[in-house]
């Protein structure tokens, strides 16, 4: 639901679902290790305990991971429509929950579930950090581990690939998209994307060939190599923070509802090159690697007022830019 109210800004779809999303978090609750009471099995005729479709799914560690996804869905919901109670309820949620889960899960190297005997699973792994539960000084072995275990759907191999983008390892995050997707890609018979790795007997499930939950790959592109991202409601302030990831080179254009949003982003011997449309109404805050020295937008040498970590931010209003970095 945040997700849609940030590429659209439409309040009123929030208003209306948000009673309905917190009696939904109210069905789920915390054992006496303040993380989730598992509230069926498959074997249970009431429902469906499903994690992913594939082999070595740790089901409990997801759904602790999903349940946070939805709190701070649910903490934004209420700040946006003014309800200070929930929102203090929500953020004091998240906060005990984090602890009581990477005290639960966390064994050392790896996340895992009370009950699990399987193999690591990458998924797991992954939605920790995509989630914000897994904190920087567990990077490195979560890295190792997304290394070697390739488990995950085409659906859940976003959220991996989304996981090294954030961990600072997109090079990977490409190179594994790539090797995952590439035999899908390559395939004279169908030229859309499975809901398996495979078809027919190597599929999951009903084997569909043209699965919407397969394209996860695309936003990736979008949103880290090229790097847009809606910062305000209906794109009325949008991130241009391009990541590479090891390419030269990476174009989109979007038509948000604020207009249309392309970027055409260049590696070049001294630095970067980006070619960038903001529409009317809009800005873009442009992020360039503090490494690159000098600046210059249509031409002109511009210095920058603002910094965020390792990036320098450029703020453009409506127009074109050729933005040349170096």
């Amino acid at each position: 639901f945040w997700n849609y109210y940030i590429n659209t800004g439409d309040q009123e779809t929030i208003a209306k679902v948000y009673d309905g999303v917190k009696r939904y978090l109210d069905v789920w609750k915390l054992d006496e290790n303040g993380v989730l009471v598992k509230r069926m099995t498959d074997a249970d005729s009431k429902g469906w305990y499903w994690g992913d479709w594939g082999t070595n799914i740790d089901k409990d560690l997801l759904m602790n991971e999903w349940y946070y996804l939805a709190l701070k869905g649910y903490k934004n919901m209420s700040e946006l429509l003014e309800k200070p109670d929930q929102t203090q309820w929500a953020t004091r949620r998240m906060k005990d929950f984090k602890v009581a889960f990477n005290k639960t899960f966390w064994k050392g190297n790896e996340y895992r579930s009370y009950h699990y005997k399987d193999d690591k699973d990458d998924r797991g792994q992954a939605l920790a950090v995509v989630a914000g539960l897994a904190d920087t000084d567990k990077y490195k072995a979560i890295y190792k581990l997304l290394k070697t275990q390739e488990y995950a759907s085409p659906y859940m191999e976003k959220y991996v690939c989304e996981a090294l983008f954030l961990m600072g390892k997109s090079k990977y995050g490409l190179e594994r998209l790539k090797k995952r997707f590439q035999p899908m890609v390559d395939n004279k018979e169908h030229t859309t994307l499975f809901e398996g790795w495979g078809v027919r007997k190597n599929g999951y499930g009903g084997g569909s060939t043209n699965h919407a939950w397969s394209g996860g790959g695309l936003t990736i592109l979008a949103q880290y190599v090229c790097g847009l991202y809606p910062l305000e409601p209906a794109w009325k302030k949008f991130r241009v923070k391009p990541d590479l990831g090891g390419l030269g080179f990476a174009e989109t254009s979007n038509e948000t509802i604020a207009g249309k949003v392309a970027v055409k982003v260049s590696k070049t011997k001294l630095g970067l090159k980006i070619a960038l449309t903001v529409p009317e109404g809009s800005e873009a805050l442009v992020y360039i690697p503090v490494k690159e020295k000098i600046v210059l937008i249509n031409g002109q040498k511009v210095n920058s007022k603002e910094t965020e970590g390792a990036y320098k931010l450029y703020s453009l209003q409506r127009g074109t830019y050729k933005i040349e970095a170096k």
